[in-house]
């Protein structure tokens, strides 16, 4: 009985022994991960609406191409009358048209709403509202993955595979 008792003292100990180093490697593990967490330069904020910013700058691009399309497509009269218009539409929304011919009530509180929104201007310009870390970090990751899916999407419609024997021996026309 003392034999059995030595054994299995020995062995928990053998048990533990492997543990308690199984235990060291995972902290010694860890240590090295923040270690290199620290030497990695920190994530420069981003502004709250700045994936906003992009999904526009796309749809902007698009709208572009079609405009361009629709231009190339349109007569020559058209265009110089949407192009006129385009004109007058700018010059209407920055307020340089009409500016002699405005009374002076209506001149006094445009002055006074352009007073109003200038500090409102100057401190959005000063305060950048800030995208929080994490969603920064898995969101500028998820579409980083994206992004090679669709490249690699676009490399597989650029470069098909090919065709395996089986399928060209039974259709001819591929």
């Amino acid at each position: 009985m003392t034999e059995e008792n030595n054994t299995s003292h020995s062995t928990a100990s053998v048990e533990t022994q492997y543990f308690a180093e199984q235990e060291v490697n995972k902290i010694q593990e860890r240590e090295a991960i923040r270690a290199q967490d620290r030497k990695k330069a920190p994530m420069k904020p981003l502004p709250a609406d700045y994936f906003a910013k992009q999904g526009r700058g796309g749809v902007e691009a698009r709208a572009q191409a079609a405009k361009e399309i629709a231009e190339s497509q349109m007569p020559i009269g058209v265009r110089k009358f949407t192009a006129k218009a385009e004109l007058e539409k700018s010059l209407r929304a920055s307020g340089a048209v009409a500016d002699g011919s405005m009374c002076v009530a209506t001149k006094y509180f445009n002055e006074k709403a352009a007073e109003k929104e200038s500090p409102k201007a100057a401190f959005s310009k000063e305060h950048v509202e800030t995208m929080p870390a994490a969603i920064q970090k898995f969101t500028l990751a998820a579409r980083e993955e994206s992004r090679k899916k669709k490249l690699a999407l676009e490399d597989l419609k650029n470069n098909p595979a090919e065709v395996p024997p089986g399928v060209a021996h039974f259709t001819p026309g591929v």
